[in-house]
């Protein structure tokens, strides 16, 4: 019974402790929202205006964040030493822009990963057209080869045949030649004996005129 009995007290003052917890955070909530609520016409802030308003913590500082009703605006009050508020605007167009600027950069970023997407796709496409090309040329350049090889061929035996022809030719106007020098010399033997018959001859006809 009297272990019971502790256990009791025990949890008992738990609940107290922690109620009385909630209780001096309660009443710390309500006493910055009174200075704040003080605060507003000399924060240039209607009460009327106030949208909603909440106490929250940044870091350890404790701060009240206010929604302004007819501009959208919110006011961020850091209590800082002495209780002391400080205010920082943070208006909806600038929230807005930001936002917009953030979507911006988004839609940016993903238009920039479009694009290098589909450029990467697109030197790859002609990389692999141009290779294609590159392996018909190839092949047409195979078969083609055969055939050219045969004109080739032709040609070089028709050259060896001119060659041949040529060297027939050098030959026969060689035996022309030769010729035509015997039959030069031919005919200047006969000549020269022709020469010295008509000499005989006209010294016969001077002896027989002599005689005479």
């Amino acid at each position: 019974m009297q272990m019971h009995s502790k256990r009791a007290c025990s949890l008992l003052q738990q609940q107290q402790q922690q109620q009385q917890l909630l209780q001096q955070q309660q009443q710390q909530q309500l006493q910055q929202l009174l200075l704040l609520l003080n605060g507003f016409a000399r924060l240039g802030v209607h009460h009327d205006q106030v949208q909603r308003a909440y106490v929250g913590q940044k870091g350890t500082l404790p701060i009240i964040v206010i929604h302004q009703r007819p501009f959208g605006e919110t006011l961020v009050f850091f209590v800082g030493p002495q209780r002391r508020l400080v205010k920082v605007l943070v208006p909806a167009q600038q929230q807005q822009q930001q936002q917009q600027q953030q979507q911006q950069q988004q839609q940016q970023q993903q238009q920039q990963q479009r694009r290098r997407r589909r450029q990467q796709r697109e030197r790859g496409a002609a990389a692999a057209v141009e290779a294609a090309a590159a392996a018909a040329a190839a092949e047409t350049a195979a078969a083609k080869a055969p055939a050219a090889a045969a004109p080739a061929e032709a040609a070089a035996a028709e050259a060896a045949e001119a060659a041949t022809e040529a060297e027939a030719a050098v030959e026969q106007q060689q035996h022309h030649q030769e010729a035509a020098e015997a039959a030069t010399a031919t005919a200047a033997t006969a000549a020269a004996a022709a020469a010295a018959a008509a000499a005989a001859a006209a010294a016969a006809a001077a002896a027989a005129a002599l005689t005479t």
